[in-house]
């Protein structure tokens, strides 16, 4: 899998082939020299006379120089194959990408040796050889296939402008959305150990920044400045950018740099261009900067023609790591400088702390009634050990309290326009666990006055922390959605005492609430996501006040004493946004612009290797040494020589191998370690063995051949089911990656240019399509999920092509931008994987409509039916039979049974247990729904179970602990009606009391139509977070579905998906100590009904329909 190697110069006269030692052994050698010398110079007046007398220690010094560096770039190509092997396009194109990342980096070590040699008087020349085979990785980000905008570093790479005495990075920013020339604040967020830069093992330009900011006695402000820079017919231009350093104890970690409306400086292309990269150079100086006026060195172009020319600019040192200054509406600029800003959005603790307060009330607006009231309130400013000053806000409640708030906003409404749309921010900490509503990020419609008005009340949007769970809210004044619990990503989110940022997104037509986890290390890892379709009171400008602070609505948090609820807040912001938002990367000058990948994977096979050899000749003239020739070479080769079956679980699989290590290194063998990767998408798994899903036994040491090291181990690992995975064998830092995975693709035709392709093996497919006329072939693709699929758009520069990773499990559905034949997917796949192409397979019948289903969550029981909905255009006649359905599992179409329900609806069962492979978890199928009829069975001989009642009451569930999990009992019904799940053989009273321990949708009557009810709470149960239609006297089909940790009810009306009932809830019942409510006895429903029982599982399924309005759709 690696191109061929580069050949450096070989000694002929002194080859020095003593036995390669380690890592560890190599450093105290060279200390032990180093000391050595000392001491002879110590006793010994005469330079010559030192060194002749020492110079057998100068060889081996210069040995253990050349054996260290060796080490160093067999780990460096090792690594930087897996960061960024998976880009490169062979033969031809973008194969050097890791290796010139190697050689770059030996080359710099192999100077400091040289460099380190020069007191000696030595003269000495270099030569190195590094190559690897048998894996490569996605890891790391790749080089993009998109043009730079005018605003980019080129003219500093050439050096025609530099900073004297400057370390010198960029920014890359790469924009996807239509053209924008206002302003925007662009993110960058990494870790020190995340790959920067194709090839790289870590992120050099972060790490190197950092250590500069390591040392005592540093102004952060005065250190780093970013610029935009860019040329015209007056020669180069730069323009000071302010930025932000969110965490302080790793400034670039999460770092914030304010990109200008075009007309604040004076020009009119947009620096922010659809399908283009804008870089921004950013400047590490050496020492804090003296004053105000920064040096250039201008020559060739940016002189205009004039030599070497100093131009002194003035900078603003207080734009720097200053976020009020970051997120500004406006900056004045005179020349490069910004000089002033205005009407910021950002708003640090001690702004809070003078933010308005008051205490509120729903008596005007909300029928229950008032109790008790806000006994005192307040805002502290205190020291948090992980971000310093905060403001706490806090408010104690009286025993007994309904309906009162405690709003904390600010005087007066901001008002923004002319943005794509908004995003407003929180960083959030809830301190008082166990009460109601400790922490609340709302946006008021600016017609509620938060002065006035009780949330219960306002026309809002929010994010908050409602006791055990956070919470996105879309209310308009006594409509729309309060407390909504169901998150796209999640079920139920539990809180606890941590820092969160609470995130709203608004656009012209939706709205998109984010929650993240969040601490001083690893920022921003999004915990819970969802999307609504709504416009938030305008398309394209907003009024709205910020409010945060806690509330209490219906029910106490004690009707015996006074209660505090209490959180903390680092700070509220708020910025322009886009969709999709703009990927950033900080990188080294010459490094390409890059972004992340979407899918990180890693591609094995059964053998790899990886060697590394560095040549060193010359003379070292005080030593007496006229000829020196030295080799030094290390190398690493693993196989899986045998693989025992694997033994198969519902969700998860065990693979034994036996792995034979060969180190060069005496006893290298013996010191390998091994690592478990799997990959879950966008995120991966390393376990280090030994672990719970990972072991490595040492079965037989082979000894040491005089060049070769061996030993056989047993490795165990344990993976999800349909994910890809590899071992990482590591020997001092040189690492090879094994698999005996392969994938196994078959192609069906979509229809047109599109195909489907089809995984059924368990590794991963990599396909590469090169550019033709400027574009990628792809014209699109689904699902945009990076655990089914993974597109990257790359470039080396001069050609271009487009990496297309199909995991284990999946059905992909391409499209491309001409017609192509299945030959050429075939040609597409890379020739170094070892993959089995079984070709194109024919439909099972004529003109089938096709459905993608997706299971990303467990289906323990190898078994789970999918509701499609009867209005998606799947019913060709009126005909109530269902159509004859096809699914493609193991290898080929195999039919499978299909239900017309009394609602309407077309039921499939997927049922994989007498199949191979026979494991739903996590994967993908593909389903051909035929046009001739198919007789409709029974309920009972579909489901396995069902149940049908010719009159109301109580009827058996069978036992519920057979679905490890999660359940959905199904329940057909004629609208307007209720149902329940209850353990008492007695009608459930819908009647809210303490003691009551039932699940049930109860209908009410007009205007409100259902309540959801759980446990005792019955408060905001009339609230949905889709609120249906019940306008039809059809068969109504009603879901309670029960996990361990939520409870979600539906009710499908057999209309639109959009006017289905859907709402959830924690799954934690007071009356039972807060465990979940999980075995019932009972389904009761208030008129004749037919029930049954089915997976549930979270994740939510979901799929496809690739003919008429194509979703995706969630199902239960």
């Amino acid at each position: 899998m690696s191109p061929s190697p580069r050949r450096g110069p070989r000694g002929q006269i002194i080859l020095l082939t003593a036995l390669v030692l380690a890592f560890a052994v190599a450093i105290v050698m060279t200390a032990q020299i180093s000391s050595s010398l000392g001491q002879t110079a110590s006793t010994y007046q005469t330079g010559y006379g030192i060194y002749a007398k020492a110079w057998p220690e100068a060889v081996d010094m210069a040995d253990a120089h050349a054996l260290q560096v060796s080490l160093k770039g067999a780990s460096q190509i090792s690594t930087g194959a897996l960061s960024s092997g998976l880009y490169s396009y062979w033969p031809t194109a973008g194969r050097w990408l890791t290796y010139n990342a190697t050689y770059i980096y030996l080359n710099k070590s192999l100077a400091a040796v040289k460099e380190s040699f020069l007191p000696l008087g030595a003269q000495l020349d270099f030569g190195a050889v590094v190559r690897y085979y048998g894996f490569n990785g996605s890891l790391g980000p790749y080089p993009l296939a998109a043009p730079l905008t005018r605003y980019n570093v080129t003219l500093v790479r050439q050096g025609y402008l530099t900073i004297p005495g400057g370390a010198l990075y960029k920014l890359t920013v790469y924009w996807q959305a239509p053209d924008y020339s206002g302003y925007y604040v662009v993110t960058y967020g990494a870790h020190v150990s995340e790959p920067g830069a194709v090839g790289e093992t870590y992120n050099v330009a972060l790490a190197e920044v950092l250590q500069a900011f390591s040392r005592a006695g540093y102004d952060l402000k005065r250190r780093l400045f970013f610029f935009l820079v860019y040329s015209d017919s007056g020669g180069c231009k730069v323009r000071q950018l302010p930025w932000w350093a969110e965490i302080k104890k790793c400034p670039l970690c999460l770092l914030h740099v304010r990109l200008p409306n075009v007309g604040e400086i004076g020009m009119g292309d947009p620096i922010l261009r659809s399908g283009a990269a804008s870089e921004i150079l950013a400047v590490l100086l050496p020492a804090d900067l003296a004053g105000n006026q920064l040096a250039l060195w201008l020559s060739g172009p940016c002189s205009q023609g004039g030599g070497l020319t100093t131009q002194q600019i003035t900078v603003n040192i207080d734009a720097n790591d200053n976020p009020y200054a970051v997120f500004a509406q406006t900056v004045q600029y005179d020349g490069p400088t910004p000089v002033s800003w205005s009407n910021w959005l950002f708003w640090g603790a001690a702004d809070i702390q003078g933010w308005r307060g008051a205490t509120v009330s729903a008596a005007d607006c909300y029928p229950n009634p008032t109790a008790g009231g806000v006994r005192g309130s307040g805002v502290n400013l205190i020291y948090d050990s992980d971000f310093g000053q905060v403001a706490e806000v806090w408010a104690e409640y009286y025993a007994g309290t309904r309906n009162w708030a405690y709003n904390l906003y600010i005087p007066t409404p901001v008002s923004i326009s002319g943005w794509p749309g908004f995003r407003a921010e929180a960083l959030v900490r809830p301190m008082s666990l166990g009460t109601i509503r400790p922490a609340r990020f709302d946006l008021y419609y600016y017609t509620s006055n938060p002065g006035t008005t009780h949330p219960i009340c306002a026309n809002l949007v929010a994010d908050q922390a409602v006791s055990p769970v956070l919470v996105w809210t879309n209310w308009r004044q006594n409509s729309g959605v309060w407390n909504g619990r169901t998150w796209d990503d999640a079920g139920s989110v539990y809180f606890d005492s941590s820092w969160y940022l609470f995130t709203i997104y608004g656009s012209s037509d939706s709205i998109i609430y984010q929650i993240y986890s969040y601490n001083s290390t690893r920022a921003l890892k999004a915990i819970a996501t969802k999307r609504v379709q709504d416009t938030p009171w305008g398309a394209t400008s907003w009024q709205f006040y910020i409010v945060l602070g806690s509330a209490i609505v219906d029910n106490p948090a004690s009707t015996t004493a006074s209660w505090v609820e209490r959180a903390r807040y680092a700070y509220v912001r708020l910025r322009p946004w886009v969709e999709p938002p703009p990927g950033v990367m900080l990188t080294t000058l010459a490094a390409p612009p890059s972004v992340r990948p979407s899918r990180v994977d890693i591609v094995a096979s059964r053998l790899a290797n990886v060697s590394s050899r560095v040549g060193m000749s010359g003379l070292i003239g005080l030593a007496g040494i006229s000829d020196l020739r030295i080799e030094r070479s290390v190398s690493l080769n693993a196989s899986i020589t045998s693989v025992a079956p694997p033994a198969v679980g519902p969700n998860q699989n065990t693979y034994t191998y036996s792995v034979e290590v060969t180190s060069s290194i005496p006893r290298g063998s013996l010191a390998a370690s091994f690592t478990l990767f799997y990959s879950l998408g966008s995120t991966y798994v390393n376990s280090t063995c030994p672990s719970d899903l990972c072991s490595a036994t040492l079965i037989r040491y082979l000894g040491f051949d005089g060049a070769r090291d061996r030993a056989v181990y047993q490795v165990s690992v344990t993976v999800p089911a349909w994910v890809s995975h590899s071992i990482i064998v590591n020997v001092f830092g040189t690492k090879v990656a094994l698999s005996p995975t392969a994938p196994r693709l078959y192609v069906v035709g979509a229809g047109g240019r599109s195909w489907y392709i089809i995984n059924e093996g368990d590794g991963t497919a990599i396909f590469i399509f090169p550019w033709s006329g400027g574009a990628s072939p792809v014209y699109s693709y689904s699902p945009d999920d990076p655990r089914y699929v993974g597109v990257n758009h790359v470039t080396d520069g001069s050609r271009k092509w487009t990496v297309v990773l199909v995991p284990p499990g999946t059905v992909m559905n391409i499209t491309f931008a001409a017609p192509a034949d299945a030959s050429y997917l075939r040609e597409a796949l890379v020739p170094w994987q070892r993959a089995y192409w079984a070709g194109q397979v024919s439909p099972p019948c004529p003109d089938p409509r096709f459905v993608r289903v997706y299971m990303p969550g467990n289906a323990t029981l190898r078994r789970y039916f999918v509701m499609i909905p009867r209005d998606l255009g799947l019913q060709r006649n009126s005909r109530p039979s269902p159509p004859v359905a096809h699914a493609f599992i193991g290898g080929g179409w195999r039919q499978i049974p299909t239900y017309r329900d009394d609602a309407g609806m077309l039921w499939l069962r997927l049922d994989v247990q007498s199949f191979s492979p026979n494991q739903l978890t996590g994967r993908a199928v593909l389903v051909a729904l035929c046009s001739s009829p198919n007789s409709n069975p029974s309920g009972e001989s579909f489901f396995g179970f069902y149940y049908q009642s010719t009159r109301s009451g109580l009827a058996l569930l069978p036992p519920l602990g057979n679905y490890p999990d999660g359940y959905t009992v199904v329940v057909w019904l004629k609208s307007r009606r209720s149902v329940a799940l209850t353990d008492v053989a007695t009608t459930p009273s819908f009647t809210c009391t303490p003691t009551r321990k039932i699940i049930g949708m109860h209908y009410v009557g007009s205007p409100t139509g259902y309540y959801w009810n759980y446990d005792g709470f019955c408060f905001d149960n009339h609230i949905w977070e889709q609120k249906g239609d019940d306008t039809s006297d059809a068969t109504y089909v009603y879901m309670i579905s029960v996990s361990q940790s939520t409870v979600l009810y539906q009710i499908a009306t057999g209309f639109n998906t959009g006017l289905w009932w859907l709402r959830s809830y924690p799954n934690r019942a007071p009356a039972i100590g807060n465990q979940p409510l999980f075995y019932f006895s009972y389904v009761y429903a208030d008129d004749a009904f037919s029930f049954t029982v089915v997976s549930f599982t979270w994740p939510r399924p979901y799929f496809y329909l690739d003919f008429e309005r194509k979703g995706p759709y969630a199902t239960t």
